[in-house]
């Protein structure tokens, strides 16, 4: 995909080609929507296969083709499937980039820093289902 550049003078205006140097260049409006409809036709197309890849993990764990980890394991597995049931997009949490546990702030005497349960860790109201059900002991694990 490119987008088409053109020179300019107070009497005419030329496509540039490659290899031209296009500072001070400008773009057609309409060379500029078809590169946002084309870039809108992709975006739409991984929302497509993003919603069938969700679907395909929902169903093999429903159908049991999926294995999920174990409850007491930590794995990035049990929070892609989260993601599939809450059906938003992955954002690690920025205080303990998903590991469950933060800085306190404190260090040991012997310098090692103390780490706390992060508050992502704790349960909210659209996990509540997965914890009665088994599927996960608190958030991300």
């Amino acid at each position: 995909m490119s987008i088409r550049t053109y020179a300019v003078n107070c009497n005419d205006a030329w496509l540039n080609t490659k290899g031209d140097d296009i500072t001070g260049s400008y773009v057609k409006y309409k060379d500029h929507q078809e590169v946002v409809a084309e870039l809108q036709a992709k975006c739409a197309a991984l929302a497509d296969e993003s919603e069938e890849r969700r679907q395909f993990i929902l169903n093999g764990v429903e159908m049991g083709f999926i294995r999920l980890p174990d409850k007491d394991t930590r794995d990035p597995a049990t929070a892609t499937y989260e993601r599939c049931l809450n059906g938003i997009q992955y954002m690690p949490c920025p205080k303990c980039n998903d590991t469950g546990m933060m800085d306190s702030g404190g260090t040991q005497p012997w310098g090692e820093p103390i780490e706390i349960e992060c508050d992502c860790r704790q349960q909210d109201a659209k996990t509540a289902d997965l914890v009665s059900a088994g599927i996960i002991t608190k958030v991300g694990e």
